[in-house]
């Protein structure tokens, strides 16, 4: 665990503002993931929107609390049956290597936010040094995975066949 040091939000608020201030612009499609850097994220893009410096902007959330966000903060709301092609994903990240390689879904949120990376062109990851790893499964030596129940079986199936899968619960 690393300790938060002082200033730590502001520096997270900062990647947040300038990921927003450089990577979205009016008229985009954009997929709201989560994590911690994800809030302020939201909040600028809300700040922007309202101040009438970026238009257009439909947000796509991978999560209840990624929705919840984005009404919260005066976005306009859209689905991936909407808008099933996304410009840009903002998405969090669980644990990063030094090739930028991602584990995502450590803390639970899983299908769907993958499925938002995946109808995106452009994904930009935010998340603070806490994050760094030297080998993927440092901080995550399990990773979770979701299964959508008409796959159930076949899905179960495979994964039983796979060295690293330990554990199926319903």
């Amino acid at each position: 665990e690393f300790p938060e040091y002082p200033g730590m939000e502001a520096a997270k608020r900062a990647a947040a503002v300038l990921a927003v201030q450089t990577e979205v612009n009016s008229g985009m499609c954009v997929g709201i993931g989560s994590g911690s850097t994800i809030v302020p994220a939201v909040e600028e893009l809300g700040r922007l929107v309202k101040a009438g410096d970026l238009t257009g902007i439909r947000c796509v959330p991978s999560s209840f609390q990624a929705q919840e966000l984005i009404l919260k903060n005066g976005l306009s709301l859209s689905s991936l049956d909407q808008t099933p092609s996304l410009d840009l994903a903002l998405d969090g990240a669980d644990e990063v290597d030094p090739n930028f390689h991602l584990i995502k879904g450590g803390g639970g949120c899983l299908l769907l936010e993958k499925i938002v990376i995946d109808a995106a062109a452009r994904v930009a990851i935010l998340c603070d040094y806490r994050k760094r790893s030297p080998v993927l499964g440092t901080f995550f030596p399990r990773v979770p995975i979701e299964i959508v129940p008409v796959a159930r079986v076949p899905v179960a199936r495979r994964l039983a066949t796979c060295s690293f899968c330990k554990l199926l619960r319903d």
